[in-house]
């Protein structure tokens, strides 16, 4: 997870290195959710697949949804806000954080998706086809930050990242897709991407106001279309409720 770091301290100077890790870890820090709701969910879904090895589909479906739901609009807003974001938690000498953190936002949909993924895998006892996929992503993430970061530097490492966790997600989702079939209801989570889109051109046209009162005003936008736009079912809806 850090061959990006050790191949960056290489070509770039040590200033650009804490550029890039500014991002990463804050990065990792939006994680914190998604990773305690992963914690949370394994003994239970364990226990369910053992009951009934049927019973955990529909738990894999809805959990999805609810991660796209959270990820996109965090990779929308984060990109268009890095600037932003990084005014307020840095001090002036880090304003290039931005640039990494505005691709490396993207970074969490995937991590949010292939890590409950890998839970989910221990759950439905398909650790070694885990085991396989994350063997592929060392591999990926040091050829792909060997390539990019000598001829361009963070914005190398950052596209690495995030390019290595896409093949993940990808890996992910072929590997359900056979042990449990289609369902996911692609029609449903494309208006979940049409939202998520319509935020970015609302927060770009509020660009001059308040950050906090973007922030509200994206939210409330995206939260209002969501719902009303039939993304969930009402059985869904209820659960959320």
């Amino acid at each position: 997870f850090r061959v990006d770091t050790i191949l960056l301290s290489g070509h770039v100077s040590d200033t650009q290195v804490g550029w890039y890790n500014a991002a990463y870890n804050l990065t990792l820090t939006l994680l914190t959710l998604s990773r305690s709701f992963n914690d949370a969910i394994l003994p239970t879904l364990a226990r369910e697949h053992m009951v009934d090895p049927t019973s955990v589909r529909p738990w894999y479906y809805r959990s999805v949804k609810i991660m796209l739901l959270i990820g996109l609009p965090i990779a929308v807003g984060g990109m268009m806000t890095a600037g932003r974001i990084t005014d307020l938690l840095y001090e002036p000498n880090f304003a290039p954080t931005a640039i990494a953190l505005a691709i490396l936002v993207w970074d969490i949909p995937l991590v949010m998706y292939h890590s409950f993924c890998g839970n989910m895998t221990t759950s439905i006892k398909r650790e070694g086809s885990a085991a396989r996929i994350y063997g592929s992503l060392g591999i990926i993430n040091t050829l792909l930050n060997l390539v990019l970061i000598p001829r361009f530097g963070i914005l190398g490492a950052s596209f690495a990242t995030v390019l290595t966790d896409l093949a993940g997600a990808g890996q992910f989702y072929f590997l359900f897709r056979r042990e449990f079939g289609a369902g996911l209801g692609f029609t449903r989570l494309a208006r979940i991407g049409v939202g998520a889109a319509l935020m970015g051109l609302l927060i770009f046209l509020l660009r001059d106001w308040n950050f906090l009162l973007i922030v509200l005003a994206a939210a409330v936008f995206y939260g209002v279309f969501v719902w009303v736009s039939g993304a969930f079912s009402l059985e869904e809806r209820a659960q959320m409720l």
